[in-house]
């Protein structure tokens, strides 16, 4: 055997191969940042036989190899050239070219040798495997007969992956947080045709217990992001990855509450450490919502946090 071999799980072909490698960008569907590379391999190699039943099965362990879906290895048998690791993988490793040949292709094809293609794909993300991006919002508000609670948000995620899973995961039977538990009275989502992109809301309802006439709050969310590029390298070879932006995660909280007696205080900050000032927190001029006189003080907030790790929504 010379040149290089190639090796898939545990099966090493018998002759040296030839493999193309080639590389595309995967691209944020929002942002156009990459987030990652899509790698095909077309590999071409040969098996020899005295025989066209040993020929035959020859190329029936060659396609066995290759059903396995294994790490991917290209080896002098000493030196690793470059591999696909399945486990780093978006969906593994996934043969996208069975073994094809060509019935007197070459001299000797189907008397002593069989020459063969195939190809090989796989997709390597940063960060998460799964989701992109996503906001989420809670909004709380009290009225004279009920309080209310909407959880809302939109979720992107990657090519292959369901963002209706994604969506249906964030609502709960019953939601407990904020003096919960609330009964659960509207569930609807919208989710686009290729699967990665939903929005959703999810709305409950329980008996009144605050003295607020209204109190309504929101946080949303987005997870920090990598940006970065490939950059050749001089005289071939892989590219080499240079982060070129670290983009923090960051997130709002903004809402206010109103009584019929005085300003309420706002809304602690959530993530107090990653507050980002200013701090603002405002009065409204009392409005008069009754014949009699009566007053509705409001209070008002709005706070930004940044960090290099992700938020989790408050529970």
């Amino acid at each position: 055997m010379s040149g290089l071999a190639l090796t898939v799980g545990s099966y090493t072909f018998p002759e040296a191969v030839e493999a193309r490698i080639s590389k595309e960008s995967i691209k944020h569907p929002d942002t156009d940042a990459v987030i990652g590379w899509r790698e095909r391999w077309d590999v071409s190699s040969r098996v020899d036989g005295v025989s066209v039943a040993a020929l035959h099965a020859a190329l029936a362990a060659v396609e066995a190899g290759l059903a396995g879906g294994q790490d991917v290895v290209l080896s002098d048998g000493t030196t690793t050239a470059h591999q696909m690791v399945t486990a780093n993988a978006r969906n593994g490793v996934q043969l996208t070219k069975p073994v094809s040949f060509g019935h007197g292709a070459g001299a000797g094809q189907w008397a002593t040798a069989v020459r063969f293609e195939f190809s090989l794909e796989a997709e390597f993300y940063e960060g998460n495997p799964y989701l992109l991006w996503e906001t989420s919002s809670y909004t709380y508000e009290v009225r004279e007969k009920e309080r209310r609670a909407v959880l809302s948000g939109e979720i992107v995620c990657k090519p292959g992956s369901s963002a209706y899973w994604e969506a249906v995961g964030r609502n709960p039977g019953v939601f407990v947080g904020w003096q919960g538990p609330f009964a659960r009275v509207t569930d609807n989502g919208n989710w686009n045709s290729r699967g990665t992109r939903a929005t959703y809301s999810y709305e409950y309802v329980r008996g009144p217990v605050d003295a607020y006439e209204e109190y309504e709050e929101t946080w949303e969310i987005e997870a920090a992001l990598t940006d970065f590029v490939h950059v050749p390298v001089l005289g071939g070879g892989d590219p080499v990855k240079l982060t070129t932006v670290l983009m923090p995660a960051k997130a709002r909280q903004f809402g206010h509450k109103s009584s019929l007696s005085q300003y309420p205080a706002a809304t602690s900050p959530t993530w107090a450490a990653d507050l980002k000032p200013p701090q603002i927190v405002t009065r409204r001029t009392p409005e008069k919502v009754t014949e009699d006189g009566s007053w509705k003080y409001t209070t008002e907030w709005r706070y930004e946090f940044e960090r290099v790790s992700d938020f989790s929504f408050p529970a």
